[in-house]
């Protein structure tokens, strides 16, 4: 056995490293001298660095919004001429976002006095009304020494209406159509929300949820990505804490329907996020609508048409997107919400928090329900199933059935990424005792909603598609596409 040393034992032992080569002492040997022979390189960068500090005076930096078009940047230094600075950027990171954005400035010489800018163009690189976002300049010289401006803060907001504004906790509401007793019952709607998920399945926000109401599709409309599908009744983006939609002033009622909804998705985004993967769609979806003051009839009847046609689709397959059909999208959220209620009835709470808590350790969807219920996926979409005497195979599939995703096509960019894809027809089939996918697609973005196309778990293909009709609710890396009302 070698003989571990302290990396002092290593220096003083050093003719027993070299005879006996022990490689306790070795590598943290080799790791003090590469320390030692960059040390000279790092303070010499570090002295450049202060002299370049020393070089730069920051007489006024500022970001002024014009929503929805741009975000204009701008810093204004006095530059010592020995400084023999090279390169200027703008580097600005969007709240929620783990990646920094770097811009490069233009420059302008006003008596004496260097002026920088960057603009954004928000009608390209999307970003939507309530994001915050941080900033700072970045100056380099020929020598490679860096300087960093001290980092600011700016909430885009829509100045283009007079919005009135209510926070309390971590949850932000702007209006401006409708009384200040509507304001307050929509942000008291977003706190019993979040209050109820935290009571009951123990999940938090750990960050800011704004919501921005419009008080009609036209007005919000002018808020949303170039191209949004015309049926769009809002927009929520978990990544951003973000919410916009379109609440007439007085309607209590779409309050108590949209905001659970949307805040439900806000809250079991932030609580269960990982590195790995989102909640299955069925999971995030079926809270969501569970949430809601009231449900929807005409989700709950489609589902019961899919019992009645033997024809609902496998908890598995669920696990992504929903189909873009519109009955079967109205049939997938029916059969989410039910299977929710299932659990909660059969396994209470405590179930429900320990499949939630699961995913915060990014496990995979089978693992979840493995730890949280102490079964496979498979048997409870089987024992779910069985309580209300569907027929399921004989592995616990659903019978044979097809989705069918219609064609469509649409393009978007979102924070400075280009998207453009399409959707052919994608056909999925259940089988007795197993499932294939059979897909032509790439993804989609849908005003700015990216979709995923396929992924696997460690069982079974899951078919990922964007929902593309008028009724559905897309949350798909990222971006939620939020259902517009339709009448019973």
């Amino acid at each position: 056995m070698v003989a571990e040393f302290f990396v002092g034992d290593c220096f003083a032992n050093g003719y027993e490293v070299v005879v006996r080569k022990k490689l306790s002492c070795i590598i943290p040997g080799l790791v003090l001298l590469i320390l030692w022979l960059i040390a000279p390189a790092q303070g010499q960068a570090a002295d450049n660095g202060a002299a370049l500090a020393g070089s730069i005076s920051i007489q006024q930096s500022k970001a002024t919004a014009d929503f929805p078009n741009s975000i204009k940047f701008e810093v204004s230094v006095k530059i010592a001429a020995a400084a023999n600075l090279q390169k200027t950027t703008l580097n600005y990171q969007l709240q929620g976002n783990a990646a920094t954005s770097v811009h490069s400035a233009d420059l302008k010489q006003v008596a004496g006095v260097s002026q920088f800018s960057a603009a954004l163009d928000t009608n390209r690189s999307y970003i939507p009304p309530g994001t915050h976002l941080s900033y700072y300049w970045e100056f380099t010289d020929k020598s490679g020494a860096v300087f960093d401006s001290p980092t600011q803060e700016l909430a885009y907001q829509d100045k283009r209406f007079a919005f009135q504004e209510l926070s309390q906790g971590v949850v932000t509401v702007r209006w401006y159509q409708g009384s200040n007793a509507f304001g307050h019952a929509a942000l008291d709607k977003a706190l019993t929300t979040i209050d109820r998920l935290g009571r009951e399945y123990n999940i938090k926000p750990t960050k800011p949820i704004n919501i921005t109401i419009y008080p009609d599709t036209q007005a919000m409309f002018t808020a949303l990505p170039p191209n949004t599908a015309e049926w769009v009744g809002g927009q929520a983006m978990p990544t951003l804490g973000t919410i916009v939609l379109a609440i007439p002033p007085g309607n209590m009622s779409e309050i108590g329907r949209s905001i659970p909804h949307e805040v439900t998705h806000q809250v079991n985004y932030q609580a269960t996020k990982n590195p790995y993967n989102y909640l299955p769609k069925w999971l995030d979806e079926g809270l969501a609508v569970y949430n809601q003051d009231q449900v929807d009839g005409f989700l709950n009847q489609a589902f019961q048409r899919g019992i009645d046609k033997q024809s609902l689709i496998p908890l598995r397959v669920l696990n992504g997107s929903f189909p873009a059909d519109s009955q079967q999208s109205y049939m997938s959220y029916g059969e989410s919400y039910n299977v929710i209620k299932y659990i909660l009835k059969k396994y209470g709470n405590a179930g429900l928090e320990r499949i939630l808590a699961s995913f915060k350790n990014g496990v995979s969807y089978d693992e979840a329900v493995q730890q949280g219920l102490g079964i496979g996926l498979d048997e409870l979409d089987r024992q779910w199933k069985d309580s209300f005497g569907y027929a399921v195979g004989a592995t616990g599939q659903a019978t044979s059935t097809n989705v069918t995703a219609i064609t469509t096509t649409a393009a978007a960019s979102t924070s400075g990424l280009q998207v453009t894809h399409t959707v052919s027809q994608v056909v999925v089939q259940f089988t007795g005792g197993s499932q294939t996918a059979n897909s032509q697609f790439a993804s989609t973005a849908m005003g700015g909603a990216i979709s995923q196309a396929a992924k696997k778990d460690d069982n079974a293909p899951l078919l990922e598609i964007t929902m593309a009709l008028a009724g559905l609710v897309a949350v798909g890396a990222g971006v939620g596409l939020v259902l517009m009302g339709r009448k019973k």
